[in-house]
């Protein structure tokens, strides 16, 4: 019986490429430490921060969205926000706080931009 479940595990595990382990690996970590500053806002002050859950459903809701919207086979795209996930995720690691903003405003800004 054993052996049936270990081929069973064997057959569900998927492989993934180099990218897709670098995104997952950036998922994880943001929110890793979108927990951890959260903790820490909690400790030092007692102002009103977003909760854990509003942080990780933010997070949730920006990979999925990005999943959505650029094909899996555009690996340049993906390389790049890749690196800006990762500038991000060190500005939040040097940060003590975590903010919920909305980028509709720079994402218009910077489509104007390029159409010119």
């Amino acid at each position: 019986m054993s052996s049936s479940i270990a081929s069973t595990a064997a057959t569900t595990l998927t492989r993934h490429s180099g990218v897709q382990k670098q995104v997952l690996s950036l998922y994880r970590n943001f929110i890793r430490q979108s927990k951890h500053n959260s903790e820490v806002v909690s400790q030092e002050s007692s102002v009103s921060s977003p909760s854990d859950n509003q942080i990780t459903n933010y997070i949730k809701d920006q990979f999925r969205t990005k999943s959505k919207s650029i094909s899996k086979r555009d690996i340049t795209k993906i390389e790049a926000l890749i690196s800006r996930g990762k500038r991000q995720l060190e500005t939040l690691k040097n940060t003590s706080g975590f903010s919920v903003v909305s980028t509709t405003t720079s994402t218009s800004r910077s489509a104007s931009t390029t159409s010119n």
